[in-house]
């Protein structure tokens, strides 16, 4: 793909003002009308970057992944610098949803991770990378358009989404 004109420079961090939320971002690259997958390009800021330029926002997580696991399989790949994947249990087989982090996974470029959905597979996706240049990932998910892809994600954000368990 990238030899055949995938141009990273297509996809940046756009310059940051006072009121901006520097987060990660997705474009389509491909639906399948046929076939039931799509591609999406993920643009990550690095944690640095976001960190340091939106410190003080409430929401400066913005940069990462909510930690979720997928209604869809899913599969992904690193195009270009590093991805951090936050790995997760289940705090408690019968309380709230949730977590505790188990380990982390650094994923370079063309690496990266399927969800096949055959196990539990709980995880959030940063960039630990540094300075403003972004991380690109191409993410493929298992139905035929971004619409339903997205539609899938928010209607079972409920149930797929989990919180930190805090440490007592």
């Amino acid at each position: 793909m990238i030899e055949l004109g995938f141009f990273e420079s297509a996809y940046s961090i756009p310059e940051a003002g006072p009121d901006t939320l520097i987060s990660f971002d997705c474009f389509s690259l491909w639906e399948g009308e046929s076939i039931p997958a799509t591609f999406l390009v993920y643009v990550w800021p690095s944690e640095e970057y976001a960190l340091a330029f939106n410190s003080a926002h409430p929401k400066n997580t913005y940069y990462s992944s909510i930690i979720h696991s997928h209604p869809i399989s899913c599969a992904f790949a690193v195009l270009k610098g590093s991805l951090s994947q936050g790995n997760y249990v289940l705090a408690s087989a019968d309380g709230p949803r949730t977590v505790r982090l188990v380990d982390e996974d650094l994923f370079y470029r063309f690496e990266g991770s399927v969800d096949d959905l055959k196990q539990p597979f709980i995880h959030r996706l940063y960039s630990k990378g540094m300075g403003k240049t972004p991380a690109l990932s191409l993410h493929v998910y298992g139905l035929s358009t971004e619409e339903k892809v997205m539609a899938s994600f928010d209607e079972t954000r409920a149930f797929h989404s989990y919180e930190l368990e805090i440490a007592q």
